[in-house]
């Protein structure tokens, strides 16, 4: 998946970076608010995930209150607590199975909100992967279930690979300073970063 990799940097190294700041101040600022206010409330509160507020919080944040019955949110919520108490059981080939959705019509392989919980756990190694990232990087999914089983391994390597290659990359310290999170990982940063290269067609 180098092609991929290669794909990303292009189009990071492509953008002015300190523009985008700018011009989408207004709008990435609460983004980073509500997520560093998810992380404070995780620290602060020892039963986080069994919260209701939490709850209700974290899956407007991320869209999952739209897709994901009660009955997911509490395999999802109940795993978050189990890695959060000890992070080395983290496997995303074990999550996707785990948390696979069986509680729609056609049972889904939940990869985006599978990487927002490894993230959420850990966002120095993990970063997201949503619609927004798989677009940057140009990756193809297959269709069938069990294809995409042991494509998304392959892929969520690869966008580590990318985002290690990036990491020491001076925007990344410029958005921490702009948006007043110096403690936001390397990676959190450059998922909010791409993702706003995307959402806004920056060039």
């Amino acid at each position: 998946m180098e092609d991929n990799i290669t794909n990303l940097i292009n189009l990071f190294n492509g953008v002015d970076h300190l523009h985008l700041f700018e011009e989408y101040h207004d709008t990435i600022q609460p983004i980073v608010n509500q997520y560093l206010h998810l992380k404070q409330f995780a620290q602060n509160c020892p039963n986080f995930a069994a919260d209701p507020v939490f709850r209700k919080e974290y899956c407007y944040f991320y869209g999952m209150s739209r897709y994901a019955s009660q009955e997911y949110q509490d395999l999802y919520f109940n795993t978050m607590r189990e890695c959060f108490a000890n992070p080395a059981i983290i496997s995303l080939p074990v999550l996707l199975r785990d948390l696979r959705n069986t509680h729609t019509i056609r049972p889904r392989i939940e990869m985006s909100f599978v990487s927002k919980l490894m993230n959420f756990v850990d966002e120095v190694h993990y970063p997201i992967y949503d619609k927004g990232i798989r677009e940057a990087f140009g990756f193809r999914v297959p269709l069938e279930q069990n294809a995409k089983m042991d494509y998304y391994p392959r892929m969520y390597q690869a966008i580590i690979e990318a985002y290690s290659r990036l990491s020491n990359h001076p925007s990344i310290s410029a958005f921490r300073t702009t948006f007043n999170c110096e403690g936001l990982s390397s990676f959190r940063v450059l998922d909010i970063i791409i993702i706003s290269i995307v959402r806004y067609s920056v060039q």
